[in-house]
């Protein structure tokens, strides 16, 4: 099982590395788990009630258990509402769970106490990106949600109004509605940009975000990062190149 460490606070609503870092929680190791008290005390040693460095999509799986609704409740609702309270920064929970009549109580939880969190039937990669939201949604915020995730789970207001056709400030109000709610991340940019918006069941290595060349240029960066042209090396320099290449060379 693997624990999870403490890290600096993030922002609620945006993250400066990048992309989403996706941690797997593990909790039980099989069987019946009955005890509440235990189940509390596994809940916070594998995820402490600190803040995440950076945007941190959680998956709590719970394959290889057969958790009694008590215990269920002990392990998915605290999470849910410190996700809910910012607690953790910038996160979002995905439940993993085989047991359709487990996903079944938990689509129950997450309606009886406003939670905002996925559930899918694995811990995998491609289970956690095909999760489904639990608790209360609009069938415009179900759609909404299924555009997103059409466009690779990643896109502005303006790209997204032209996939659903939609005016972008009706679009607007729907990605700021889904991000309070906890179901978005939302990645803060100059109004001439737009903000992005990412679905945290996306995996964060296919979609890394790239900050444009006048963002760098507000923050004293003139460099172009994105400049893949080869380098030309002169004089001294240019000859310590050759130098190493040639050492490598005879090294091989």
């Amino acid at each position: 099982m693997s624990a999870f460490m403490p890290m600096p606070p993030a922002s609620n609503d945006q993250w400066t590395s990048g992309a989403p870092t996706r941690r797997v929680m593990f909790i039980g190791t099989g069987g019946v788990l009955t005890d509440t008290v235990r189940a509390a005390e596994l809940r916070d040693l594998r995820l402490p009630p600190t803040a995440l460095g950076g945007a941190t999509t959680v998956v709590l799986d719970l394959s290889g258990m057969t958790p009694t609704p008590a215990v269920l409740r002990e392990l998915v609702v605290p999470l849910g509402q410190r996700l809910r309270g910012g607690t953790y920064g910038s996160a979002a929970l995905v439940v993993a769970t085989p047991d359709p009549v487990v996903a079944e109580f938990i689509d129950l939880l997450a309606g009886a106490h406003g939670l905002a969190l996925y559930v899918s039937v694995s811990s995998s990669a491609e289970d956690v990106q095909r999760a489904r939201p639990a608790g209360e949604l609009t069938e415009t915020e179900h759609l909404t949600l299924d555009a997103l995730a059409s466009l690779g789970g990643r896109a502005t207001v303006s790209a997204l109004s032209e996939r659903v056709g939609a005016e972008p400030t009706a679009i607007n109000n729907r990605l700021t509605k889904l991000n309070e709610k906890g179901y978005l991340y939302r990645y803060r940019r100059p109004r001439r940009v737009g903000d992005i918006y990412l679905d945290p069941r996306t995996p964060s290595e296919d979609h890394p975000v790239t900050p444009p060349r006048d963002v760098l240029q507000e923050h004293g960066i003139n460099t172009d990062l994105y400049d893949v042209a080869p380098l030309r090396l002169e004089g001294d320099a240019a000859k310590r190149a050759a130098e190493i290449a040639r050492r490598r060379r005879g090294n091989a």
